[in-house]
C-alpha cells in the first residue's frame, strides 16, 4: 500500500471521501450483523431465520428451566416420601424388641398408620403445573412429557 501526502484542497476532499466510504462501510457491516438491511433480499431472509432460530433456542431455554424446577419439585417429594419410608423401618424394628408390650405396640402402630397416611398426602400434593407427579397418576394417556407439563399438545421445542 502506498501513501502520499496530498495537500491542499485535493488533500481535504481525498480524506473526506475515505472517511465517507468508512462510515458508509462501517453501516452497511452494522446493519447485516443486526438482521435490519432490507435493501439486500438474501440478508433479510438469513437475518429472519437468525431471529427464528434465536427464538427458539430462547424458549428451549425456557423449557429447560422449567424441567428443571419440575426435577426439583419431585426430588423434594421424593426425598421427603423416603425420609418417612425410613421412619417406617425404624418403627417396624421397634416393634420387634420383646420388651415392648400390646399397648407400646399399638402406639408404634398408630404412629406407622400416621406416617402412612402423610406418605400418601406427599404424592398426592407433590405436583408442578397441576399435574400430581408422584402419586402414580402419569402413566398410559396421562404419561409424563415436556408438552403436557407445560400445557401444549406438542413436545417439540421451538419448531
Amino acid at each position: 500500500m502506498v501513501i502520499s501526502a496530498i495537500s491542499g484542497a485535493a488533500g481535504v476532499q481525498a480524506q473526506q471521501s475515505i472517511g465517507n466510504a468508512d462510515n458508509k462501510l462501517r453501516a452497511a457491516i452494522a446493519s447485516i450483523v443486526s438482521g435490519k438491511r432490507s435493501d439486500d433480499v438474501a440478508n433479510v431472509a438469513i437475518a429472519s431465520q437468525l431471529q427464528s432460530t434465536t427464538s427458539a433456542l430462547r424458549q428451549a431455554s425456557g423449557n429447560l428451566a422449567l424441567g428443571s424446577s419440575l426435577s426439583q419439585v419431585a426430588d423434594g417429594g421424593a426425598g421427603q416420601i423416603e425420609n418417612a419410608l425410613n421412619q417406617l423401618k425404624s418403627l417396624a424394628e421397634q416393634s420387634r424388641s420383646p420388651v415392648l408390650n400390646d399397648a407400646n405396640r399399638q402406639q408404634l402402630n398408630e404412629q406407622f398408620q400416621q406416617t402412612l397416611a402423610s406418605i400418601d398426602q406427599l404424592a398426592k400434593s407433590t405436583n408442578f403445573n397441576g399435574k400430581n407427579l408422584l402419586d402414580g397418576s402419569l402413566t398410559g394417556g396421562n404419561a409424563l412429557s415436556l408438552g403436557s407439563l407445560l400445557g401444549s399438545k406438542d413436545d417439540s421445542l421451538g419448531s
